[in-house]
């Protein structure tokens, strides 16, 4: 996951909409935040709850 974001950076896509809240809470315009983005830290944490297991026929 941290990979997946920081090849997304480094093509300054933001498909996780990080931006989308950044650029009108912070005043930032888009060059901005793409200027931000590119070296912004990301810490990934996944939560995983497993609802069902066994064996699907």
């Amino acid at each position: 996951m941290k990979q997946l974001l920081q090849n997304l950076q480094e093509k300054e896509v933001d498909p996780v909409g990080f931006g989308a809240r950044q650029i009108g809470k912070n005043g930032l315009n888009e060059e901005e935040w793409y200027q931000l983005y590119s070296t912004l830290a990301v810490d990934v944490r996944v939560s995983t709850h497993i609802v069902e297991s066994g064996v699907s026929q």
